[in-house]
């Protein structure tokens, strides 16, 4: 990780802390609990707070671990450890792309085929059947609104 990578992790995991220390104060207040689709909705942000807040923590002790580790034993083939610290890093920071107001709730995609024949019909195909299979392998919720195939097997 980089010096500048971690500067940048250490601030938003501090924005992070001080995010979940309001909502948690929320929680304390009187009546909060007289709204229950509010009260779901903030203790549910707290839960993926704090588990993102461990996550990050986590990484940052295991690399500032593998950072002495590697200072005090040299010699030692220390690729594979950061290889996973590396790839840990890389996906919780991409996760954090997806932080805003509409990256939690439910997508609906539509797959056109537009001007160019059975080509492009059987690319449309493609291409819906990759985004189908990646949805299952996040075990997220798939389901087929519409479609129009065509006798080629193209949509």
């Amino acid at each position: 990780m980089t010096g500048s990578a971690k500067r940048r992790t250490v601030f938003d995991l501090r924005q992070k802390k001080e995010n979940l220390l309001k909502l948690e104060q929320k929680i304390t207040k009187a009546g909060f609990w007289d709204n229950a689709e509010q009260a779901k909705k903030i203790t549910t942000e707290i839960s993926q707070l704090k588990e993102e807040i461990s996550s990050w923590e986590k990484l940052l002790e295991d690399s500032s671990g593998l950072l002495e580790l590697s200072q005090i034993s040299a010699g030692h083939d220390l690729t594979s450890e950061f290889e996973e610290i590396e790839k840990r890093f890389t996906s919780f920071e991409r996760l954090s792309l997806f932080t805003g107001k509409y990256d939690q709730g439910e997508a609906i995609v539509n797959i056109y085929s537009g001007a160019g024949g059975d080509d492009a019909e059987e690319w449309a195909a493609i291409l819906f059947s990759m985004y189908e299979k990646f949805a299952q392998s996040r075990n997220w919720g798939f389901k087929i609104l519409h479609t129009h195939p065509n006798e080629f097997g193209g949509l």
